[in-house]
């Protein structure tokens, strides 16, 4: 690794002398003044984020802990130079709170636009917020594996919850969630998407179509939303203990307090007026010529974005007001990185997104022009799977996450084991008969048979979306799961990073933050008797405005633009209709497939082993 040292101006009188072999950093120089520690500090300490206690739980929910986010960012962007800035952020981390102090440097990766992309994973960073804490007084065995499914699971075995372990309790899964709210909720960011509100949106409903999905693989009910006459019932919500270092469990008796009950509420009732009155503070909601101008302005509103709470702030006051039920008002609702953990977030998530499930239910249905592709015929759909035709099998296996030496001191040993739920790899094949030249666009969903003719809102997971170049005659394609621009194989560890930044690498992970849904979670659970689901194709047309955006499919192929939108994102996405079309208004399976050419499906089943 790479030593460096403050130079003379920014020291602390401990620093030793530094060796030959190590790069000083540079001095901060402001309007010709070169500034000293105590300098730093000054100004440091008239800034929001200096008021955060070092030892106090952070969390991007938490108005005033956003501000203090905001106020460190800001600080580090006024400095003239990367040079200057880093060095700052080497005389403060000390004196920061250190979640904030990690979530500061990697906002500014993704708000500076002379440096790289990519972020390491977070788990890799604080390991202790994803591991169990120490049992009894005694140290994890090394090489003991953790197994959420089992002796680590936060629930007994009799409760039904507890077989939900696979989603709630992996890493991988509440890493891909920190990512995202990283990377989308910047306010100091110069290049953040017009479509922020509506990836909000799209996100969140599919992880909880997800969940859903696998909530029915188990064998227990869909998700019961957090609703407002629940609010202040005790025992509405289930408790959790999450045995996290940072987090304090909840017990079965929490209730919101009638304050908190009646402010959301009040928000709530904003959004569902504005909602069906068609109009939020100006801004017409609707559908216009194949893109819906209004689900990104509403989930701008839904999650406050920057300073705009002038509608209250429905989804992050809840989190907040939901974390505090719990011991030490520190419930791992409170934070990105593990809210998904407990139960309680996707009853919550299910209660918000009736604000959106009422919009969207107003814009009626889709019309046959918005569905239909005149000249093109799908003739052929299926996976492929180890010479298996339509059968996918998933499997518990245990994975190894290497970490930095410094981070596992207490846990003796450079790497954690734990279990996850992985698939046999699998493609798709595609066949479909054109007689027309042009463009379409493929897209691929998922769906239990046996919720085919319910609304399907609640349970289509988007699986890909894919240009296709037609031609009179037939078109043949393959597509893996990890071509898709809905999933990533998620940020490197903050070890295999530093390794691949020494030994150089392409300039496309170099420029990539690596989010998306986990490519190593693409496929629900299914069942052990073996659960059936049809796989849904229906190629749409290119809308007229999207034409220009052809050479972005190509462009940005294999990064998980779907979930987590482009970087450059002022130009839009290369797809200007709805996220998740045509599943994101209320429609069944029928609705979309049936006397429409363009469209097929095709039945696969899922069987879990082990």
């Amino acid at each position: 690794l790479v030593s460096m040292y403050l130079p003379d101006s920014l020291k602390n009188p401990s620093q030793p002398p530094t060796p030959s072999n190590a790069c000083n950093l540079r001095e901060i120089k402001v309007n010709d003044h070169v500034w000293t520690r105590n300098d730093v500090y000054n100004v440091y300490n008239n800034i929001v984020a200096s008021r955060l206690d070092k030892n106090e739980v952070f969390s991007r929910f938490n108005s005033e802990h956003a501000r203090a986010l905001r106020s460190l960012v800001k600080l580090s962007l006024w400095m003239p130079d990367f040079d200057s800035m880093l060095s700052l952020l080497v005389v403060l981390r000390d004196s920061c709170n250190k979640r904030l102090f990690t979530e500061a440097v990697a906002t500014l990766i993704q708000a500076r636009e002379d440096v790289g992309f990519v972020i390491p994973s977070l788990f890799s960073i604080d390991p202790e917020d994803f591991l169990p804490t120490i049992r009894e007084g005694r140290q994890i065995p090394m090489g003991r594996v953790i197994s959420f499914r089992t002796v680590d699971n936060p629930y007994p075995r009799n409760n039904i919850e507890s077989r939900m372990w696979h989603m709630r309790e992996s890493p991988l899964y509440q890493t891909a969630h920190w990512t995202w709210h990283l990377i989308l909720n910047d306010g100091n960011s110069r290049t953040m998407m017009r479509r922020r509100g509506e990836m909000f949106f799209h996100m969140h409903r599919q992880m909880l179509n997800r969940y859903n999905v696998d909530r029915l693989c188990v064998g227990i009910p869909p998700v019961v939303p957090y609703l407002p006459q629940h609010w202040q019932q005790r025992g509405a919500l289930l408790g959790y203990s999450p045995n996290l270092l940072r987090a304090g469990a909840r017990g079965n008796n929490g209730a919101m307090s009638g304050g908190d009950a009646r402010g959301l509420q009040t928000t709530r009732n904003r959004l569902m007026q504005a909602v069906d009155s068609g109009n939020l503070e100006g801004v017409r909601l609707g559908y216009v010529n194949g893109r819906d101008v209004g689900i990104s302005p509403l989930g701008d509103a839904v999650e406050p974005f920057g300073n705009n709470f002038r509608l209250g702030d429905l989804h992050n006051r809840g989190h907040v007001v939901i974390a505090s039920m719990s011991r030490g008002g520190a419930g791992v609702m409170g934070s990105t990185e593990n809210a998904a953990r407990d139960t309680a977030f996707f009853r919550w998530h299910a209660s918000i997104d009736n604000v959106f499930a009422r919009y969207k239910g107003s814009l009626g249905a889709y019309a046959a022009t918005d569905l239909d592709f005149p000249g093109v015929t799908v003739t052929g759909l299926s996976v492929i799977s180890g010479g298996r035709q339509n059968n996918l099998r998933t499997f518990v296996t245990i994975d190894d996450v290497t970490l930095n030496d410094e981070l596992l001191r207490d846990r003796r040993g450079q790497s954690v084991r734990f279990e996850r739920i992985a698939y046999d790899d699998f493609s798709y094949r595609i066949q479909i008969q054109s007689t027309v030249t042009g463009l379409g666009i493929g897209r691929l969903f998922l769906i239990p048979t046996s919720v085919q003719n319910q609304n399907l809102y609640n349970y289509a997971i988007e699986m890909d979306k894919f240009l296709i170049r037609l031609r009179p005659g037939a078109v043949n394609l393959e597509r893996h799961p990890s071509q898709s621009p809905m999933f990533s194989r998620g940020p490197p560890s903050l070890r295999n990073l530093q390794n691949r930044l020494l030994r150089g690498m392409s300039e496309r992970d170099f420029n990539w933050a690596n989010c998306g849904y986990p490519l190593s979670m693409a496929l629900p659970r299914g069942s052990n008797a073996g659960m059936s689901f049809q796989l849904v194709l229906i190629v749409t047309q290119l809308l007229p405005g999207d034409r220009n955006r052809v050479a972005e499919w190509e462009r940005n192929s294999e990064t998980a633009w779907g979930w987590c939108g482009l970087r450059n994102g002022q130009r839009g996405l290369p797809d200007g209709r709805p996220m998740g079309f045509p599943f994101d208004r209320p429609v069944n399976l029928a609705n979309v497939v049936n006397g429409r050419s363009n469209a097929g499906t095709v039945e696969i089943i899922i069987r879990h082993t082990g």
